[in-house]
């Protein structure tokens, strides 16, 4: 094995290994149950069944195309599949955005791991891996079709970004970010035919005949129409900024909000933020405009919401590489390390073997890694660490009389653990919007009128965390404690 290929394989090894852990979180629950329903079924679930409070309304949740197959995996394979699958899209994420950045083989590297880093604040068994999968793919085609030349490749990227259009728009929500790269590149085109017709004192009527810029018009336009093929129609264009305008959202879910960064998770973006500016000062090199139209929008995107950080990480290295390969020729700073061209001879080459010993000895680590995330009793143990298991258990032994009011957190793993009971609330923010979720936070914050929220609804049973305030208060208010342990608390209305 030769070096670079040793670097190239050591670090999407490395990569894998980290995103390959337990990946279930709190809304992994609900698109299994989904994706479960639509495989007993054989239908795209298109309405809510399984609250009370939505129960009936239409619910068309772009994701049925990952859901399926991912209700499957666990019923076939167990819950450890997903790890691996999360690991598996996460790894090849980063393989997209090695071949797409610039720079030798150390620097990618570094970038890679770094972003790698940021990014895993938000790596989770979802859908929403495919948008960042999606997004690596269309900023490779993208950028290597800016580099030969859009006309030249074009018949490639009239067949292949529509047909990842289809894809994406019936996986997740997170297309309209292809369209957003779509109109950076196109912008980035438009502006560069504009500048060439002013040099050349055309008129802009030569503009419209840019035969790249026609090739981009072409693309844009094909994946407008291919991404009405799904089950919402042309009403997917408004599922992004419907469920945006959700203002509870920001209230009630962190990666809906801005970044803290004051928790740890978030320092790697901060690096990652400071490795930019320094290399923009130092690098002596100018940034192409399509750089800085990636940094401005996918950092403002971040900074609006936390979800958004894996986006910005992802797109980052791009500029970022590009500036570091003017380092070669620059004299400002000697880093012999990151200016060393491996390309160009390295002394590792020679030893091939050992070359090969290395990436076998990591390729075992990722084995073991992947046993950890699927061995069924480790997933388990850590599942029992954050959700409602025991308490679970005694609400089907039981069967309590009335509706169940659910911490929001747990509301997803309820559907799939519990699906006797219908729940008041869970994930599924664009279903519930701010009237439901208002209600749930009246009453969990003891609001004016709480009372009127859990009799509207004939609540007879409460499932919720063991330290929440409002559960001290509810046992001194008509309602009693019937089973608790380390997590949960299970409140029943007192019997006069």
């Amino acid at each position: 094995m030769k070096f670079d290929k040793l670097i190239f394989w050591v670090t999407i090894l490395l990569i894998y290994i980290m995103a390959t852990r337990i990946s279930i979180d709190s809304d992994t629950w609900w698109h299994l149950r989904a994706g479960q329903w639509m495989v007993q079924n054989r239908q795209i679930l298109t309405l809510d069944i399984f609250s009370y409070t939505r129960y009936g309304a239409e619910w068309r949740y772009p994701g049925w195309l990952v859901e399926i197959p991912m209700a499957a995996l666990v019923t076939m394979f167990g819950l450890g599949s997903l790890n691996l699958v999360s690991g598996f899209l996460i790894a090849l994420t980063f393989v997209f955005i090695y071949w797409t950045i610039e720079g030798n083989h150390f620097q990618k590297a570094f970038l890679l791991i770094l972003a790698a880093t940021v990014s895993g604040v938000y790596w989770s068994a979802r859908p929403h891996l495919v948008t960042l999968l999606l997004t690596a793919i269309f900023l490779y085609l993208f950028e290597k079709a800016a580099q030969k030349g859009y006309w030249s490749v074009r018949r490639k990227l009239w067949i292949s970004l529509p047909g990842l259009m289809l894809i994406w728009v019936n996986s997740h929500g997170g297309f309209v970010v292809g369209f957003l790269l779509w109109g950076i590149y196109f912008f980035d085109c438009l502006t560069q035919a504009i500048y060439d017709a002013w040099l050349q004192k055309q008129s802009l009527k030569e503009v419209l005949k840019n035969q790249d810029l026609r090739t981009l018009t072409i693309t844009g336009i094909a994946m407008g129409i291919i991404a009405n093929l799904n089950p919402l129609g042309y009403r997917i264009f408004l599922y992004p900024f419907q469920t945006v305008s959700i203002r509870t959202l920001q209230k009630l879910i962190e990666e809906w909000q801005s970044p803290n960064f004051h928790s740890l998770n978030f320092q790697p973006f901060i690096w990652l933020l400071v490795l930019l500016i320094w290399v923009s000062a130092f690098s002596g090199k100018r940034w192409l405009f399509r750089d800085a139209l990636l940094v401005t929008i996918f950092l403002y995107l971040a900074l609006l919401a936390g979800r958004n950080v894996a986006l910005f990480a992802l797109s980052a290295p791009l500029p970022i590489g590009r500036l570091l390969a003017g380092w070669n020729s620059n004299n400002l700073l000697k880093i012999s390390f990151l200016k060393r061209d491996i390309s160009q001879g390295n002394s590792i080459k020679d030893y091939p073997k050992l070359n090969l010993l290395i990436a076998m000895i990591l390729f075992l680590g990722c084995i073991y890694r992947s046993y950890l995330a699927y061995h069924e009793p480790i997933v388990q143990r850590e599942l029992d660490k954050f959700y409602p298991v025991e308490a679970v258990k005694y609400l089907k032994m039981r069967m309590p009389a009335g509706h169940l009011f659910n911490s929001y957190n747990w509301g997803a793993y309820l559907l799939w653990e519990l699906p006797e009971y219908p729940v008041f609330v869970d994930g599924r923010t664009d279903l519930y919007n701010d009237e439901v979720l208002e209600q749930w936070l009246r009453v969990v914050q003891l609001r004016d009128g709480w009372e009127d929220v859990l009799e509207r609804w004939q609540i007879g049973v409460i499932l919720m965390e063991r330290e929440w305030n409002v559960a001290k208060f509810l046992q001194q208010n008509g309602w009693c404690k019937s089973y608790q342990d380390e997590i949960a608390l299970v409140l029943e209305k007192c019997q006069p």
